[in-house]
């Protein structure tokens, strides 16, 4: 062969795995939109992409300088880089298929447990959505067999929103039991509240603006929660989706001290945002500053614990 026809042959072959990683940067953006990690494919994609052509400008360096013989060895270094960059491709592609598989068995799961919620709760008027800091639409769905369960009479809220809504709704249905959220953010607490009396559930819930103050925990300091006039004296279940992360390390773990004294024995509580190690790190001091607290954790999209206070 010809050194001009090889070369010819080489192009023909860039051209192919030029449109093979176009896909796989393709498929890499579509997991990023499923909610997979696509960032990471992307990269990984690039990497691929930036050895692609580094082979490529390997090959094409020179050329025609060395006569017959370079070229050979050329042509052969960039079939070598060629076979290294398809097994790199293939793998890639395995990896993408896998996070793309795995982002829509979250979506479905998300999605089915939105219609079992729909199909339970009766509401007039369609939920607000359930993303970002929302808790998601599995654990509002553990939520509401929770209550079922348990048949709690006066239930404290840490953080308001959604979960409000159906926390008062499944109590409404029940024909039992009351809802206290708190909240820190004024906007977010009004919000709420609007939230409520549009689906008729502002005899059955309340929210209370609850400014964070420091508070004193041994030797460490929190910020956290008021607890002013509102709070029940008597607390049968307690879902802690708040303060949020941002608001310092460990911002969860006060709603066990400060509470304790309320929550009366058997008490189930509900702590959202499981799977994060702040969240693990509170329910195994909670467990140590309590003797006899049950931990189960939840495995929903964010992770969840579910845990009992003894006595019960």
């Amino acid at each position: 062969m010809g050194h001009h026809a090889a070369m010819t042959k080489l192009r023909r072959r860039e051209v192919l795995w030029a449109a093979v990683l176009a896909g796989l940067l393709a498929a890499s953006l579509a997991a990023l939109a499923l909610g997979a990690d696509g960032l990471s494919l992307v990269l990984g994609a690039s990497v691929v992409a930036v050895a692609f052509m580094a082979v490529r400008a390997g090959g094409l360096a020179g050329g025609g300088r060395d006569g017959r013989r370079a070229a050979d060895r050329r042509a052969q270094a960039e079939r070598r880089g060629h076979q290294r960059l398809a097994r790199e491709v293939r793998k890639q592609g395995r990896q993408t298929i896998a996070a793309v598989e795995a982002a829509e068995a979250r979506l479905y799961r998300q999605l089915e447990a939105l219609d079992w919620l729909r199909a339970e709760l009766e509401l007039v008027h369609p939920l607000s959505p359930a993303r970002g800091w929302a808790a998601a639409p599995d654990a509002l769905a553990e939520l509401v067999r929770l209550i079922d369960r348990t048949a709690p009479e006066e239930v404290v809220e840490l953080g308001s929103g959604v979960s409000t809504i159906v926390i008062a709704r499944r109590l409404q249905q029940l024909g039992r039991g009351r809802l206290v959220a708190l909240d820190h953010k004024p906007e977010f607490a009004a919000q709420t509240r609007s939230e409520l009396a549009r689906h008729g559930l502002a005899e059955v819930a309340s929210v209370l603006e609850a400014p964070l103050v420091d508070v004193r925990l041994g030797d460490e300091t929190w910020s956290w929660y008021t607890l002013g006039e509102g709070v029940p004296a008597r607390i049968d279940a307690l879902f802690v989706d708040g303060p949020p992360g941002t608001t310092g390390p460990l911002a969860r773990y006060p709603a066990l001290p400060l509470l304790r004294e309320r929550l009366v024995p058997g008490a189930t509580i509900f702590l959202d945002d499981g799977d994060r190690p702040d969240e693990q790190e509170a329910v195994r001091r909670w467990q140590v500053d309590v003797e006899g607290l049950q931990a189960v954790h939840v495995p929903l999209a964010k992770g969840a614990w579910l845990l009992t206070m003894p006595g019960g």
